[in-house]
């Protein structure tokens, strides 16, 4: 989505949020489904497990399988907390990614 978008077309009248849905899973048995504090990250490992994936420790990468007991990152630490590690320059990145 262009980066202008929302502050061009939105007037901040009612709270954003995002719908997600996962349709016809696989047999997850007891789940945990409803009002999860989660990012993206987290949609990575419950979609594998959503299609039958089982994933040892319920966690790919940073994120957490939504259906799982587990706690995702956001729950644990917080979105500032989150948000904060993630503005953080990385000295790698700048020198081996973008070669600066």
């Amino acid at each position: 989505m262009d980066d202008q978008y929302i502050e061009t077309h939105y007037d901040g009248s009612k709270p954003r949020k995002v719908y997600n849905c996962f349709i016809n899973i696989a047999d997850l048995g007891q789940i945990n489904s409803k009002n999860r504090e989660f990012n993206t990250l987290d949609f990575f490992p419950t979609t594998l497990a959503a299609l039958g994936c089982k994933i040892s420790g319920e966690r790919l990468g940073l994120g957490t399988n939504l259906f799982s007991q587990k706690q995702t990152l956001s729950e644990k630490y917080g979105n500032d907390k989150i948000n904060e590690e993630f503005s953080k320059s990385s000295i790698f990145y700048r020198k081996n990614i973008l070669r600066e």
